[in-house]
């Protein structure tokens, strides 16, 4: 891998609001260095992203994220980049016998607030 950045890991975790409630709420779990670049999407994959904007108020564009083999980088969790872009976690690829990079299937989450 080169041109690594570091990028903050969080999890979703849930607390109790104090009535009762038990909100979901993201948390910082580890900083992990690598790299997030965009992926080529299919004909395919383009229509349905773009049948997706329309449903929802954020966009996502497909990207592939490469950190090393035992990251604690699991689907659901986010991504968060040095700039404050947040990517969620859609996939992880499974690595070849002995490489040492794992590739995660991301989406950009372009939304009013970025953070939190």
């Amino acid at each position: 891998m080169f041109n690594l950045q570091p990028f903050t890991i969080q999890k979703q975790t849930r607390k109790s609001d104090g009535r009762g409630g038990w909100p979901n709420e993201w948390v910082n779990a580890s900083t992990e260095w690598g790299t997030v670049g965009l992926k080529s999407l299919t004909f395919t994959e383009r229509v349905q992203l773009g049948q997706e904007q329309g449903r929802r108020g954020g966009a996502e564009i497909s990207h592939v994220g490469v950190f090393r083999v035992g990251a604690d980088i699991a689907r659901g969790d986010r991504i968060i980049d040095r700039n404050g872009i947040v990517y969620q976690v859609d996939s992880r690829r499974l690595p070849e016998a002995g490489a040492m990079n794992a590739e995660f299937q991301l989406k950009e989450k372009q939304t009013a607030t970025t953070t939190g």
